[in-house]
């Protein structure tokens, strides 16, 4: 960061989270960060909770208040989302968001662990300022912590396929918001703006818009989100449903494209998921692959 006295820390994270799942499910990931307050401590943890009353808010800073005497916590912020933000992802991440102030930001979903290896995207992100966000790889790991799925692939610790170039080709080629952003940078960019639709695909329209406004971003070939398998988040085959609902998140987020090759590309892999040509997100990856060569 520029302009900072040599007392002022700017390796500081604001960890957004909305949750529809409640205090129950979030304390688990506070408490994971209070097995290692030398990593967790001096970052903003804010949550935003997806429910109708502040039953789930007022039990949570309940806990915070007596927890606080046994376990060394982070600094929590606890929120309520509004009957207009209610069941919109994006509307509760940039909700959360303007509550921290942070030089850096990290999105993660309740049911994630704690971002990986933070210290080494801080790390690339401090030595290149010119970058907006630091890109890592997504795991989803079973219940004992066994490897299900890697994206985007490594192979002997490199990527096997031109990450930030299949990216700018379809937001889903690698998980959207699975990156250290700067702050100057979404707060340029929203994460929600006003008369955005509920995304099915979350966060893939924020990527876009990254992709499309020009600025710098990089992959680098670590894991940053680990994600868990569960009933609700299997991203295995897509129903028929599911993917109509993907075909109409690539029509309402066309008009933010600007390269007449990429919006064109876009309207193919919503026609093959309109007419069950392809029933998963790695089918969409290969068509990614393919279009540009490999």
């Amino acid at each position: 960061m520029t302009d900072q006295s040599p007392l002022t820390r700017t390796d500081l994270v604001d960890i957004v989270t909305p949750s529809r799942r409640g205090a129950a499910v979030y304390k688990d990931i506070l408490v994971e960060a209070a097995q290692s307050p030398e990593k967790w401590i001096r970052h903003h943890f804010i949550v935003v909770f997806d429910t109708d009353t502040d039953h789930e808010r007022l039990k949570l800073e309940h806990w915070l208040a007596h927890t606080r005497e046994v376990l060394p916590l982070p600094r929590v912020t606890v929120l309520t989302a509004t009957e207009t933000e209610r069941r919109n992802q994006n509307a509760l991440r940039q909700k959360a968001l303007e509550q921290g102030s942070n030089p850096y930001v990290y999105f993660q979903d309740d049911d994630d662990f704690l971002p990986l290896n933070l210290d080494h995207f801080l790390q690339a992100a401090e030595e290149e300022q010119e970058l907006a966000a630091v890109y890592g790889v997504t795991e989803t790991v079973n219940s004992k912590h066994h490897l299900i799925e890697q994206f985007p692939t490594l192979h002997n610790n490199m990527f096997e396929v031109d990450a930030e170039e299949a990216s700018r080709w379809f937001p889903t080629y690698a998980h959207p918001i699975a990156a250290l952003f700067k702050r100057d940078m979404v707060e340029d960019i929203p994460i929600y703006k006003e008369g955005d639709p509920s995304f099915c695909t979350g966060a893939s329209v924020f990527c876009l818009r990254l992709t499309e406004s020009g600025k710098a971003f990089k992959f680098i070939p670590k894991v940053i989100r680990q994600v868990k398998l569960h009933e609700d988040n299997d991203d295995g085959i897509l129903t028929e449903i599911l993917r109509e609902e993907i075909a109409r998140d690539i029509k309402d987020w066309l008009s933010e494209i600007r390269n007449e090759d990429i919006k064109g590309f876009h309207l193919e892999i919503a026609e093959a998921l309109e007419k069950g040509w392809i029933t998963t997100f790695r089918e969409i990856a290969a068509m990614v692959e393919m279009k540009l060569g490999y």
